[in-house]
């Protein structure tokens, strides 16, 4: 997304190098630590941006945690293709 703020960007792209860590299958992610991704970001911001990464198709939500400290963590796929180099691949 051109002009995607910071915080999205880095959100992002832990989704995509957790995915790349995981071998592309499902993985979990608290929203509390996607927040520490960016300076600042408050786990309810987090929560937004996830909720808006699924609706770009960037993620997909395969199962919704708890809404609460110490609950279980949500599970995501990461959906775009990744380059040999870990980049995300963009068609011209």
């Amino acid at each position: 997304m051109p002009n995607a703020p910071e915080s999205f960007c880095r959100v992002s792209a832990l989704h995509r190098e957790v995915s790349r860590l995981c071998g592309g299958k499902k993985y979990f992610l608290t929203c509390r630590d996607a927040a520490k991704a960016s300076p600042g970001l408050s786990h309810q911001k987090a929560y937004n941006i996830n909720l808006a990464l699924a609706q770009l198709a960037v993620i997909e939500v395969v199962r919704t945690g708890d809404p609460h400290p110490g609950g279980r963590a949500s599970y995501y796929r990461y959906l775009l293709p990744q380059s040999g180099n870990g980049e995300t691949a963009i068609a011209a």
